[in-house]
């Protein structure tokens, strides 16, 4: 008898714990926008907002000011978000005076595993686009 109470008390811990697990999604920009920016004497800034979706509901923000090459960023979404949208602020600057910026999507509508990680990347085959997916 004891045995099966314990057994039972352990099962429902065990599951109860999977519930509360976090949906986490890491961005990593491996682009090559930096470097040839660089090459022709300027500057690449970058700025990533993660706007967090539930349904159609805008949920959170996450913001990335001043986004590094080859950094991995790490973030625990919301606790309802189920998807995500990227928008990438790209400025050029040439000695410290701003030349041009833009802000532009990710095409895709990234979607969430509840539970799970996901990884997303930003690379030179990466579809942007002007319009919000």
């Amino acid at each position: 008898m004891k045995k099966g109470l314990l057994f039972i008390i352990l099962l429902v811990i065990l599951t109860g714990c999977e519930n509360f697990k976090s949906t986490t999604y890491t961005f990593k920009d491996v682009s090559s926008m930096s470097a040839k920016a660089a090459e022709k004497g300027y500057a690449l800034l970058l700025e990533v907002q993660f706007c967090e979706y539930y349904g159609d509901d805008r949920v959170d923000v996450k913001t990335i000011k001043n986004c590094q090459n080859n950094e991995l960023y790490s973030f625990k979404a919301h606790e309802l978000a189920e998807k995500i949208k990227i928008c990438v602020g790209i400025t050029l600057c040439k000695d410290g005076k701003e030349i041009i910026s833009r802000t532009n999507w990710f095409a895709n509508v990234i979607y969430l595993e509840q539970g799970e990680i996901t990884e997303i990347v930003l690379d030179d085959n990466t579809m942007l686009s002007t319009y919000m997916p």
